[in-house]
């Protein structure tokens, strides 16, 4: 069985203020988020789903295209 893939991170810096909201949503835990990582991965999913960008459709050739670029520049960050 081939491995997978392992998942790259990194970081992102957000308002201080965004962020207190994000805290106060976790600590309710009315909607079962347990980190901000969770929180900021589902809200990114969701809003790339909203703009059907995610998950991606043969149809999205276009957005294939994107994903191909942003790959082709995270790649070159990593060079420099």
């Amino acid at each position: 069985m081939p491995l997978k893939k392992k998942a790259q991170y990194t970081t992102v810096h957000l308002p201080i203020e965004l962020l207190k909201i994000v805290d106060c949503i976790i600590e309710d835990g009315k909607y079962g988020y347990s980190s901000r990582a969770e929180f900021v991965k589902d809200a990114i999913r969701r809003y790339l789903e909203w703009h059907g960008y995610y998950p991606l459709k043969k149809s999205n050739s276009h957005i294939e295209e994107l994903i191909i670029e942003a790959t082709k520049r995270i790649e070159k960050d990593r060079e420099d």
